[in-house]
């Protein structure tokens, strides 16, 4: 799968949004605060996951 020229047009302005965002709300964060972070979030994640009803089947 690719992108067509109007997906290409667009990825400067994605990455450039993307960027302000990461700014915004974790570049005060140190590295490792960084990675702690995901590991929480990936832990809520998994967790959240196990609540819900599989999708897949029993």
């Amino acid at each position: 799968m690719s992108l067509i020229a109007s997906g290409r047009a667009l990825r400067p302005r994605v990455e450039q949004i993307w960027a302000e965002l990461e700014r915004r709300t974790v570049g005060d964060l140190s590295q490792a605060d960084r990675a702690r972070l995901i590991e929480l979030l990936s832990s809520i994640s998994r967790n959240v996951g196990d609540v819900g009803p599989n999708p897949y089947g029993p």
